[in-house]
């Protein structure tokens, strides 16, 4: 397994990027607290994981073309909030 599990997808995540810059710029200072405790922070839902592993899971949960789309029943959420509360059922 490669040592980050999301490097394969760099582009896709690229695409994200885009559409997500301007919730990603109100969180910076979020992710830049919780950086050191969580070394994995999902740039979406800023969930931060202690484990690769589990973070890898929750990234699998988001849609390659839609971050906010369910990975696993295809249910298109209308906030991080609503993803989060929606995945917390599988």
């Amino acid at each position: 397994m490669n040592s980050n599990c999301y490097n394969d997808r760099e582009t896709d995540t690229n695409i994200h990027n885009n559409n997500l810059n301007e919730m990603n710029n109100q969180n910076t200072n979020k992710v830049e607290h919780f950086q050191p405790i969580f070394p994995y922070i999902c740039e979406y839902c800023q969930i931060g994981f202690v484990q690769q592993a589990l973070y890898c899971l929750h990234m699998g949960m988001h849609c390659v073309n839609n971050p906010l789309k369910c990975n696993m029943c295809a249910q298109t959420c209308l906030d991080v909030y609503d993803f989060i509360g929606h995945t917390m059922h599988f």
